[in-house]
């Protein structure tokens, strides 16, 4: 029985360290190591980890001051002895048998280097959230493909690699203060195979930081992670998803506009408008691409014909919700985010939106989340 490396960066979360440590801990798989990095935390984390008495002995203690999760994770790694290395985030529940199922699949898989499964969600005080996040029509050889097109991986605590793997991709890039596991599961898919274990094993926490001004710098990184690869590359790992060419053009020109090649982007939802002249899908991003050009007119036109089709579409009803707030109608804004978030269920866009417009009307420090523009899908499309 291989040994597994538990790394757990911590930072003012000592609320939570002791759910998660217990769950550890009950893990069916028995062979593993424990190591906690205090990345320079102010609350009363040493009074916390001081009472955890019953597992106190097993756990490797690490001290460092506060240079964010990447580089607390490198060091807890540094440190590691395992063959396989899990990085779990000190608010989430490890399932009882989640190490035992993923690292099942790795050893009847040797040339698979990193698996992870899928999560349901809970609330600060540990009540269930709705949804599940899965991982949909998973394929292996479509994986890097997929995460081009947005984080279908919940947390990193959905995550176990193994070790030599892990150093082969030169670790979470430190110089990431936010989504640099999306950054490292884009390189992962560039070296190695990867596998999925399609049960919800992890319970991941949403709490008051999941709705902070941050997520929208975290999804600024996700596009600077995928800047690091080359577009011919992307349009290759594309090309072996959607065979149909409507739907490559319309998926590549989302990903080229994500990432600021607008006129690129708009040509290919040109060419699939020619195609299917219904896809809804194309004037909504066409829409995306007036509306970061400043045409909030055009951007209103294109979002009316894709409402036409699809009355229905989340994305499209949040950014019509930001356009009634740009002009100054904000119980219509706000109509809109409330119906997008009650139709779009874990959507993100519609829910941090309704939370930054209940605050400011102002609108002087208020930055609205277009949803498909700069898009941190956090596993779920609407």
């Amino acid at each position: 029985m291989e040994k597994i490396s538990v790394i757990i960066p911590i930072y003012n979360s000592s609320r939570f360290i002791n759910d998660c440590l217990r769950s550890i801990f009950n893990s069916t798989y028995r062979n593993f190591e424990v190591i906690v990095v205090d990345d320079g935390s102010t609350d009363d984390l040493s009074r916390v980890l001081g009472a955890v008495g019953e597992f106190r002995s097993d756990i490797v203690f690490l001290s460092t001051e506060h240079q964010g999760q990447a580089a607390a994770r490198n060091l807890g790694f540094q440190k590691s002895t395992g063959e396989y290395a899990a990085f779990f985030d000190a608010d989430d529940i490890n399932g009882k048998m989640r190490f035992e199922l993923c690292v099942k699949r790795l050893e009847e898989n040797p040339g698979v280097g990193m698996v992870f499964c899928g999560s349901t969600f809970i609330n600060e005080q540990g009540g269930f959230l709705p949804g599940v996040s899965k991982f949909p029509n998973f394929a292996s050889e479509q994986f890097l493909g997929r995460m081009f097109e947005g984080n279908w991986i919940s947390t990193i605590s959905t995550t176990l690699f193994r070790s030599n793997v892990f150093k082969k991709t030169g670790g979470f890039d430190e110089s990431f203060p936010l989504a640099e596991d999306y950054d490292l599961y884009l390189r992962t898919g560039k070296i190695t195979r990867v596998k999925y274990v399609d049960l919800p094993l992890v319970r991941c926490r949403r709490h008051d930081n999941n709705l902070r001004r941050d997520w929208q710098t975290c999804k600024e990184y996700e596009i600077r992670a995928i800047k690091k690869h080359d577009p011919a590359e992307i349009a290759s790992k594309l090309s072996i998803i959607f065979r149909n060419e409507e739907e490559f053009r319309v998926t590549f020109g989302k990903i080229l506009y994500r990432i600021g090649h607008i006129r690129q982007a708009m040509q290919h939802f040109h060419k699939a408008y020619k195609i299917n002249a219904m896809n809804e899908d194309v004037y909504f991003f066409t829409g995306n691409c007036y509306f970061d050009t400043g045409n909030y007119q055009k951007a209103g036109e294109e979002y009316g014909k894709c409402l036409a089709i699809n009355p229905n579409h989340v994305g499209c009803l949040n950014n019509v919700g930001v356009l009634y707030f740009i002009r100054g109608e904000y119980e219509r804004s706000i109509a809109e985010f409330e119906k997008a978030a009650k139709l779009g269920n874990n959507c993100l866009e519609p829910q941090y939106n309704l939370a930054c417009i209940k605050n400011d009307y102002s609108g002087e420090k208020l930055l609205l989340s277009v949803f498909g523009m700069k898009q941190l899908q956090n596993g779920f499309n609407p």
